[in-house]
């Protein structure tokens, strides 16, 4: 789905077009929402809250049906008061996970996603804020196109960074933690964060280090 909000994103970006909007705004609702449902859950070995799937579907077909087919106020409020509720609710359960868990790797890889999600909003509102007193610093050139893009650069890339990182932290914790599996964190290219289960996890990318794994050992 993050994906599918990057695409939507530059389609958006690219041609300005309201009817390319929604390619941008619907695929948030939607990953807005699964990771509202991922905090909902965790901490339970079974599903307590699948029931809940059904309505939550519901509910966000409907606003992406609003954000899609109307226009003006209408769609603006549907789409703000939808998603920026679940993206509270996600950030501040990412927050608590990050302050309760003893895992190293993902208490790291949280950390380091919340400070990315907390820079995109910081640039995001400079850009809007200050957007015509930036350009006149960064005005120079033929083309005047020296701009920093800061909505581009900062927000986008910040918080699909931010996102990506939240997301594989709290699944991590919640595996490991919660249903005792061997998964870890390991990094493609050093710096892309992935699941890693079974034989991947012997490699020195696991979660848990053996100090950790000796203090679960005595706790128990």
């Amino acid at each position: 789905i993050l994906t599918v909000v990057g695409l939507g994103s530059v389609v958006f970006h690219m041609t300005l077009q309201r009817d390319m909007q929604a390619l941008d705004e619907v695929p948030m609702l939607w990953i807005a929402t699964l990771g509202c449902y991922n905090i909902l859950e965790h901490g339970y070995k079974q599903p307590k809250h699948a029931h809940l799937l059904k309505y939550g579907a519901a509910y966000v077909l409907f606003i992406s049906l609003i954000t899609t087919f109307s226009t003006g106020p209408l769609a603006v409020a549907a789409f703000h008061l939808s998603f920026a509720p679940s993206e509270i609710y996600f950030m501040v359960g990412a927050i608590r996970i990050s302050m309760r868990t003893t895992n190293k790797r993902a208490k790291n890889l949280l950390e380091w996603s919340l400070i990315f999600y907390g820079l995109a909003v910081i640039t995001w509102c400079t850009d809007i804020v200050f957007c015509s007193d930036i350009q006149k610093h960064f005005a120079w050139g033929p083309g005047k196109t020296d701009y920093p893009q800061l909505h581009a650069y900062g927000w986008h890339v910040l918080v699909a960074t931010a996102t990506y990182g939240l997301m594989i932290g709290v699944t991590a914790e919640h595996e490991h933690n919660v249903l005792g599996r061997d998964v870890g964190i390991k990094y493609v290219l050093g710096f892309i964060p992935i699941l890693s289960h079974g034989a991947d996890v012997e490699d020195g990318s696991i979660i848990v280090d053996e100090e950790e794994k000796k203090a679960d050992a005595a706790a128990v």
